[in-house]
């Protein structure tokens, strides 16, 4: 099994946007830019950011659970 780095590790990466709650805060985010003349531009970024650092965190947790180990702190 290839880890991140490799082909694996990018669509390991992109699973990771994939689940609903994902979507829906995607969807959010995309509403919230569309509606920039009601500045909600700081909405939209908090949002990305959610999502973004959502999809790192499982990324971070299927890459460890895959090499077998704990947490590497």
């Amino acid at each position: 099994m290839r880890l991140a780095g490799g082909p694996a590790g990018v669509a390991l990466l992109s699973r990771q946007f994939t689940s609903p709650i994902i979507l829906i805060l995607l969807g959010a985010a995309l509403l919230s830019l569309l509606s920039l003349l009601l500045d909600s531009l700081t909405d939209a970024l908090i949002i990305l950011a959610i999502v973004l650092m959502s999809g790192l965190l499982g990324f971070w947790q299927e890459r460890s659970a895959a090499r077998g180990g704990g947490p590497s702190w």
